[in-house]
C-alpha cells in the first residue's frame, strides 16, 4: 500500500513539473553573456562581438545605434536564426536560446519585423491564423478591437467582405500592412516581442499610434528604434556600437548627461528633447572600450570626479 501511495505520488509531482514546463508566462526575462555571432563561416566578420545584456521580465527596452551596430542581430540571436560562437549565452525565461526546440521558442518570442508581409488568403487569416484552434480563440469582437486600436477597423468595414476580404484582391500600403501586423500582435501576443524599426516606413502621427499600442503590450518588449521622437516613452535604453552594448539606463538618466552617446544621437538629429526626471537610483551603465569592465553613475556625479 505505501509502495503504491509512493508511486502514485512520484507520478503526480512529474506530472506537475510536466504541466510547469510548458506553462509560458506573460512576459519573460532576457539575459545574455559574450554573444559573439557572425552570419557567415568562421572568417567571415563577427556582428555581435562579446555583447552583455540583461532584461527584466515586463521590462520596454529601445535598442538604439547607427547602421550596422548589431541591432538587428541581436533579434536574429533571440529568434535563433544563427547559432552562437562558443561561450556564448543567450537565455529567454532562464533557458538557453540554443536548447529550446523551435516550437517552444517560438511559443516564448514573436517578431514583428521591419517590412510587414500578409500571410493568409484573407484578413481573417492574416489577423487570427489559419487552422481552426487560431479560430476559435479569439471572439469576433476581439478582432474588431484589435482593428480600431490600430485605427484600421473603418478600412476594413469598408471593404465589400470586411475579414473574409482575399489579399489578392486589395492592395494595402507599406503602413497599413505594418498597422495589421500590429493588430494581429495584439491577438498574437508572446512573452517577449521583438519590433525590428517597425515605424520606419510610416508617417510620424502613425509612429506615434503604435508606439503607444507596442508599449501597452503585456510581455517584455525589444524595441528598435529608427527614429528617437518617443524614446522617453521606454523603460530603459540600450546603445550599441560595433556588435557591444556600449551605454544602458533609463532615458532620463541618459539624457541628462551631455556626454551621454545618446545625447549625442537626440543632438544631431535635433529633436530638443527635454529629458523628464530619472527614477530614484536610475543610473547609467557605460561599457568601457574593449569591454573592459563598466562605468556606473548619474551624469552629475561623473561630472563632480
Amino acid at each position: 500500500s505505501s509502495s503504491s501511495s509512493s508511486s502514485s505520488s512520484s507520478s503526480s509531482a512529474a506530472a506537475a513539473a510536466a504541466t510547469a514546463a510548458t506553462v509560458i508566462p506573460e512576459a519573460v526575462a532576457v539575459e545574455g553573456q559574450d554573444i559573439a555571432l557572425r552570419y557567415g563561416g568562421p572568417e567571415s566578420e563577427l556582428t555581435l562581438r562579446g555583447l552583455d545584456i540583461k532584461v527584466k521580465a515586463g521590462e520596454k527596452v529601445a535598442i538604439v545605434g547607427r547602421t550596422a551596430a548589431g541591432k538587428s542581430s541581436v533579434f536574429q540571436a533571440l529568434l535563433g536564426f544563427y547559432g552562437m560562437e562558443g561561450g556564448s549565452s543567450l537565455k529567454v525565461d532562464g533557458a538557453e536560446v540554443m536548447s529550446l526546440p523551435l516550437s517552444s521558442l517560438r511559443r516564448r518570442v514573436r517578431l514583428i519585423p521591419q517590412h510587414p508581409t500578409l500571410f493568409g488568403t484573407t484578413l481573417r487569416n492574416v489577423l487570427m491564423g489559419g487552422n481552426e484552434v487560431d479560430k476559435e480563440r479569439w471572439r469576433e469582437e476581439e478582432v474588431w478591437e484589435a482593428l480600431e486600436r490600430v485605427h484600421m477597423a473603418g478600412s476594413v468595414r469598408e471593404l465589400s467582405e470586411g475579414l473574409e476580404t482575399k489579399l489578392s484582391e486589395v492592395e494595402f500600403s507599406a503602413g497599413e500592412r505594418q498597422l495589421l501586423c500590429i493588430a494581429r500582435a495584439l491577438l498574437h501576443q508572446a512573452p517577449l516581442m521583438l519590433c525590428d524599426e517597425v515605424t520606419s516606413s510610416i508617417d510620424i502621427k502613425t509612429d506615434a499610434m503604435i508606439h503607444e499600442v507596442v508599449l501597452s503590450l503585456r510581455g517584455t518588449v525589444l524595441f528598435i528604434c529608427h527614429r528617437l521622437h518617443h524614446i522617453q516613452e521606454f523603460d530603459r535604453i540600450i546603445v550599441m556600437e560595433q556588435g557591444r552594448c556600449v551605454e544602458e539606463g533609463p532615458p532620463a538618466a541618459l539624457l541628462q548627461d551631455v556626454n551621454s552617446k545618446l545625447s549625442g544621437m537626440i543632438k544631431k538629429s535635433e529633436l530638443g528633447l527635454t529629458p523628464r526626471l530619472p527614477p530614484m537610483g536610475g543610473g547609467i551603465t557605460r561599457r568601457l572600450a574593449g569591454g573592459g569592465g563598466e562605468v556606473r553613475g548619474s551624469g552629475r556625479e561623473r561630472d563632480k570626479a
